[in-house]
Order: structure tokens, then sequence, then C-alpha cells
């Protein structure tokens, strides 16, 4: 991106004007990477949580990190924190019998099995936001391949004639600009030549839009999203569930490892937290939109038989 000097901002000013296509790329590459980060963050509901833990920051710390933690600070006894974790050594099947539990305001503490629980974001260990990198890249790279199309497809009139007739020139594109079905002029138009430019590239709006879409299903796929492709007539249901079932395993891998720790953190300090008479225990779902569902059950069912839910 190269400086180009200065020019009037609209406003009585100046400012700096840069090469905008290197900007561009990146505002896509964020716009998409913003939007994988966000499906990332939603996919898993806790139940019973402890009401000390922070949801939002514990799914960051797992997606960013590869790793996290419900801890248990010295002298705070039943308060759990979900922090991130940061290992300290590891045993002969490569888990870490201490680490330490981060906060961002400075807090820092040791753990290990008595006091915290590990949690893993899935089978790798691994953190999993930087490939919303490459994702990213390609459909911004999409985005803009079909800017460009658009662009090279229109269509630019050329208008020549003498310095003298530059006004009539200014009117005449003013009036093709403002959809004029007709122009009012004297003959001095004949003075004036109008060409268009035909630039013969093809127009290739719909591959470009299932290219894009072939990429977002391709990260629904890594996220353990739900999606399907294609339909063909002739496709059956079980070729269907085939071609789920990888989406399923990815969608098992983050949440089986989420679920080991809800276990381990039941039977290490489920008595301690919820009671030791009370049914709670923590748990770790895919998050579906289960209340607006019940809601439009209910109302539905209350609309039927006349009766006023309000």
């Amino acid at each position: 991106m190269a400086k180009r000097g200065k020019t009037n901002d609209g406003q009585g000013g100046s400012k700096k004007v840069y090469w905008q296509s290197g900007e561009l790329n990146l505002w896509w590459r964020q716009f998409f990477r913003k939007q994988l980060i966000q499906l990332a963050l939603a996919r898993f509901r806790w139940v019973n949580l402890p009401k000390t833990c922070d949801e939002r920051y514990l799914e960051m710390q797992l997606l960013f990190q590869g790793m996290a933690t419900l801890a248990q600070p010295t002298g705070a006894p039943g308060q759990f924190l979900s922090l991130r974790a940061v290992p300290e050594g590891i045993n002969m099947y490569g888990n870490p019998p201490r680490w330490r539990a981060q906060g961002d305001n400075g807090t820092d503490f040791e753990c290990d099995s008595s006091n915290a629980v590990m949690i893993y974001d899935n089978m790798l260990r691994a953190p999993m936001a930087g490939s919303f990198n490459l994702l990213a890249f390609e459909m911004a790279d999409i985005v803009r391949t079909k800017q460009i199309n658009r662009q090279h497809c229109k269509t630019p009139f050329v208008f020549t004639a003498d310095q003298q007739y530059r006004q009539q020139l200014v009117k005449l594109y003013d009036k093709i600009s403002d959809n004029e079905p007709a122009f009012i002029g004297t003959r001095g138009l004949n003075n004036i030549n109008v060409d268009a430019i035909q630039t013969g590239v093809k127009f290739m709006g719909k591959e470009l839009q299932e290219d894009l879409m072939a990429t977002w299903n391709m990260a629904f796929t890594f996220l353990g999203i739900s999606n399907l492709p294609f339909k063909s007539e002739r496709q059956t249901a079980d070729e269907v569930k085939d071609y789920g079932q990888p989406t399923e395993l990815l969608t098992l891998n983050p949440l089986s490892c989420r679920r080991s720790a809800c276990d381990k953190f039941n039977d290490r300090f489920g008595t301690l937290v919820y009671g030791k008479e009370s049914p709670k225990k923590l748990s770790c779902v895919w998050n579906e939109d289960f209340e607006s569902d019940t809601f439009n059950t209910v109302h539905n069912l209350a609309k039927l038989m006349g009766v006023d839910d309000e």
C-alpha cells in the first residue's frame, strides 16, 4: 500500500490517500475470520457451570489456547474459576501433573488434580483458531475475485470531442447517468463521438458463489456443524447420512473432550460445589435454541386451544 499524497476529504480539509486493494483484502479476511470465531464460540453450552466461572472466557481459552482449567484458588473452597491453563511438565501419557491457572488481571496460582480439572478443546490438544486464517483468506479471495470480475464485465463509455464541446460532454453523460430516455440538443452533438468498450469478460457470479458456499461448507465441517454441500435427486437417505458422518465425528471430538472434563469435575468436586444431596452435575452439550422452540410450542398450543398464554 503506497502513499499518493494529499486530496480533498470533502470536509474542507485534506488527508493521505493510499492504494486500497491491500486494505480491502485485509478487511474481507477479518470479516470472515470474525464470523468463524463467532461460530466456534457458540457451538457448546455449559450446563450448571459454577456461578464464579465465565463461559465466554472458558471457550475463548479453549479456542485460542487449546486448553483451559476449572480451578479452585487456595483458601476459597467451592469457588471455582474458569481460567487459562499453562502446563508444567508432562507424565508418560503426555498429561501435565501440574499446571498454572492464569487470568487476564494477573491472577496466577498452581493447580493439580486436588484443586482443578484440565479441559482440552480437542483430542490434538492444539488451538484451532489459527486455521481460521486459511479459511478466511480463501473466502476473501473469492469475494475479491467476484468484485474484480464484476468490474471487468462493465461496459464503459468513451466520449470524445474538441475542447469547445466539453460542457456538452458533461451534460450528455449526466443525462445517461440519470437514465433519461431521450436527449434534446443542438446539431453540435454531432461533433461528439460516443463509443462503448466491450471487454468480452464472462460474468462468473454463479461459479464464484458456488465456490464461496463450498468453502463455507468446508468451514462448517471443520467446526463440526452439520451441512450438506449437495443433494442430487437420486441420492438416498443412507448416502446423505454417510456423508454427514465425518461432520458428526468432528462434532464429537471437542464435545467428548469437554464431557470428559465434566465427568472428572463431578467426581472430584461435585459434592463440594453443588451440595451432597443436589442432583446437579456439570455437563456440556451441543448448543441449540431450546428456549425458542419450547416457547413457540407452548404458544402455538395455547393459541390452538384458545387460551391466553400471556
